[in-house]
């Protein structure tokens, strides 16, 4: 049992990287937190989200095969977030910034129309019909998410829960606000034919489970 004086070393160490890391540990963002997204958003041509990055395999990839493009990692947990701010600067990666937040809490203070594409690499199902509530991709998300996409910018998820897969394209289907809904790769992935596996993904590959992908256009 952990002493009632612990703390999580990592609450401190978010903050000692503000260069690439976003502490994210005030109610906002602070206005240093939001001059380094602007800024960072306005030095590349084109900017990812990875929603939900975990460590940041899936990111730190994509940032490392593209330095032309600016990736953007989101992710609550202290831990996982400062491991990857500190993996990018070990790779000397500077199209890199990890955000320590939750997802439309980061979504609410991106500008608008500011991403060429957003990832959801298998988020938490919530599989228990009870909790279904406390699931991501709902229409909050949706709406949250259409208004930093570009014109033509694509949302994409993957998810090894079918009954989530199911249910997030009855959502993009019924309330239209995204075209040319596919179980297709997303274009830059068909492009370049690059696409890393993040943590999950390789876990549920090495048990050889199913999973779904969902890519949506916004118009």
């Amino acid at each position: 049992m952990r002493s009632s004086s612990w703390k999580n070393k990592y609450i401190d160490l978010v903050t000692t990287k503000p260069h690439i890391l976003i502490a994210g540990l005030e109610r906002d963002f602070t206005p240093s937190e939001r001059d380094l997204i602007s800024r960072k958003i306005n030095q590349f041509p084109s900017v990812y989200c990875d929603l939900g990055c975990g460590s940041g395999g899936f990111t730190l990839a994509h940032a490392t095969r593209f330095p032309q493009s600016l990736f953007i990692g989101v992710e609550l947990r202290y831990k996982r977030c400062f491991r990857l701010a500190e993996k990018a600067e070990l790779a000397g990666v500077n199209n890199l910034i990890a955000i320590r937040s939750d997802v439309l809490r980061t979504l609410a203070a991106l500008p608008e129309h500011s991403l060429d594409g957003a990832y959801v690499n298998f988020p938490d199902p919530w599989s228990k019909r009870r909790w279904k509530k406390h699931r991501l991709l709902d229409q909050e998300f949706f709406m949250a998410i259409k208004r930093v996409l570009k014109a033509g910018a694509f949302f994409s998820l993957k998810t090894d829960h079918l009954d989530y897969y199911q249910d997030t394209l009855h959502q993009l289907e019924t309330t239209k606000m995204f075209s040319q809904i596919s179980d297709q790769a997303p274009p830059p992935i068909r492009e370049n034919g690059f696409e890393p596996s993040s943590e999950f993904e390789n876990l549920f590959k090495s048990k050889g489970l199913p999973f779904y992908r969902i890519t949506a256009i916004k118009p």
